[in-house]
């Protein structure tokens, strides 16, 4: 039978009897992930695979998904931070106690080795190469930002997009290197 818009069928993966309530999806350079109310997945042969037994924090409520440019996953979290995650192991994180405004965080955008931020107490940006975190700049209402509940942010062309509480706020990059 041919398909038409509106053939979709509802696949649950992990063969339970109810239905689990999925985050979001990610493709990266080694696979599909998924995040659930369980935790993160990674989409092989038709089954979703579990990766946090060995990782309690992989457990976490995971809000967005990011690919640095050495294969390192950077999964915003909401309660624990950033965790980067590469090749089956935590390899680091970002937490409030070094540097984010909050653990909170709701989304997560990477460009050219900056790593974009948004938590519900503002944004962050810092520079991530071959994970070694530096140049971590706070965004908040101190430097300019109208609110600090920041739900999601993209960056392009040397302006920082923020997606808030309290509506669309667009940013040109140079002015935080003036309040650093």
């Amino acid at each position: 039978a041919e398909k038409k818009p509106g053939d979709w069928k509802f696949v649950n993966l992990l063969k339970s009897k109810e239905n689990i309530r999925t985050y979001n999806c990610f493709q990266a350079t080694t696979g599909l992930y998924v995040s659930n109310i369980q935790g993160l997945h990674i989409y092989r042969n038709d089954s979703l695979i579990a990766l946090y037994q060995n990782a309690p924090v992989l457990r976490e409520r995971i809000t967005s998904i990011a690919e640095a440019t050495d294969s390192t996953l950077i999964l915003s979290t909401n309660g624990k931070g950033l965790v980067f995650y590469k090749n089956g192991t935590v390899i680091n994180t970002l937490t409030r106690e070094n540097g984010l405004p909050s653990n909170q965080c709701q989304g997560v955008f990477i460009s050219n080795n900056l790593v974009w931020v948004a938590t519900n107490k503002g944004m962050c940006r810092f520079k991530y190469i071959d994970n070694v975190i530096s140049e971590v700049l706070v965004i908040n209402r101190q430097n300019g930002l109208q609110s600090e509940d920041v739900r999601d942010l993209f960056y392009e062309n040397g302006n920082v997009f923020a997606a808030t509480s309290q509506g669309l706020f667009i940013m040109d990059e140079s002015l935080f290197y003036q309040s650093a």
